[in-house]
């Protein structure tokens, strides 16, 4: 990739940014998001045979001869600011973008606050012409699945898309609570339109695997898309994910009818991966994302799948949260993947200070990531900065 094949654009606003084109700039405010503790006990998958940085399923990976400079980008001003109305102007998680017709929806996440924390989200959507510059639309909450008991704490929709019949589908990790690392599973939403209404799936769509297997304790961030006549979700897996056992994989799920999913299995694999496995581990000792790999977002261009994805595990200074780095890779089957030789191509700074999230797609035929980044784990608000790059590039 080349530096003038990139560009920044702020979403949502927490510190002051400079740019080449118009926007607002909004300081954050005080307040905490820090998420308590949770208590998980299990073996890592780095510590079973075939784990970590091994991969029983794929063919050895190679690297691409794509470079990227660290941070050689321009940054824009602020476009807009988190939401007007109580029940989204605390702050905002980007999600998954939709073309549909000449417009782009972005469906996010929402918040307010709501004692010393957060509130449990809702969802709502803005939209572009260009996927720049964004405009709220939905007055209120679209829907916030509280009604549904697997999924009463927190949601975070990571994929959209418009279905052949016209029905808008929305998939979303169901969160422990708000902000949480660790998703207790997949669910859907439908609506005949973008404003609804909406109606949640009264089951999970996908679930976590069973004891023992590599995603036994949740299952999230899932990315959906359709390949001829097979659908495809990719997702992330764990068992711990905590500091000291750092264990998350990205899995994939195939489905007829985009309703019943079942999950890639190389019945050679035994053990965590009995029952399913991982298409896509850690990188090698050493490497920038060794520790887990997660949020991944696969598109589709001209046959060829790119897949960004992030790994979030070193502490910030005076452990303020965890640096999040992207990283991307390429793939001929949607199976096998190939490393970008400059991984990772954007790094966590002390300009975003905490990043919560990144989902890509495809926009003006550029592959982009829309990810959010406070000024520290403790803003108020957030900054959400897309990155664009041409997928000729990678």
């Amino acid at each position: 990739m080349h530096a003038n094949r990139f560009r920044y654009a702020a979403a949502v606003a927490a510190a002051t940014v400079v740019l080449s084109a118009c926007g607002t700039s909004v300081s954050p405010g005080a307040g905490s998001t820090t998420p308590p503790s949770e208590d998980v006990t299990t073996t890592g998958l780095r510590t079973e045979p075939g784990g970590g940085s091994s991969d029983p399923t794929n063919e050895p990976s190679t690297t691409t001869t794509a470079t990227v400079p660290d941070l050689a980008f321009v940054v824009s001003d602020a476009l807009f600011a988190a939401g007007p109305e109580d029940w989204h102007n605390l702050f905002i998680v980007p999600g998954p973008v939709v073309e549909h017709g000449d417009v782009y929806y972005m469906f996010y996440t929402g918040h307010q606050r709501e004692g010393a924390g957060v509130d449990r989200g809702a969802v709502g959507y803005v939209t572009s012409p260009d996927g720049v510059f964004w405009t709220f639309e939905n007055p209120g909450p679209l829907f916030d699945a509280s009604e549904r008991d697997w999924s009463e704490a927190s949601i975070q929709p990571s994929s959209a898309m418009v279905l052949d019949d016209g029905t808008w589908a929305v998939w979303f990790t169901a969160l422990a609570r708000p902000f949480s690392s660790r998703g207790l599973a997949i669910g859907r939403a439908t609506a005949p339109g973008p404003d609804g209404p909406w109606t949640v799936d009264s089951e999970p769509t996908l679930l976590p695997g069973g004891e023992g297997t590599w995603n036994a304790k949740g299952v999230m961030h899932p990315s959906v898309l359709k390949v001829g006549d097979e659908w495809r979700m990719y997702f992330d897996g764990f068992i711990n994910d905590i500091d000291s056992e750092r264990d998350r994989a990205i899995g994939l799920a195939t489905s007829d009818d985009g309703v019943t999913w079942t999950l890639h299995n190389n019945p050679a694999t035994e053990g965590q991966f009995i029952e399913s496995d991982p298409v896509f581990f850690p990188g090698p000792e050493g490497a920038w994302d060794e520790a887990r790999v997660t949020s991944p977002s696969v598109v589709e261009v001209d046959g060829r799948f790119i897949m960004t994805y992030m790994s979030t595990w070193r502490l910030q200074p005076a452990g303020s949260g965890f640096r999040s780095d992207f990283g991307y890779a390429t793939s001929d089957n949607g199976l096998v993947w190939t490393r970008g030789a400059d991984n990772p191509f954007l790094r966590d700074t002390t300009k975003f200070g905490y990043i919560t999230n990144g989902f890509g797609a495809l926009v003006e035929g550029e592959v982009v990531i829309y990810f959010d980044g406070a000024s520290s784990i403790a803003a108020a608000r957030s900054a959400t900065f897309g990155l664009f790059g041409d997928p000729d590039d990678l």
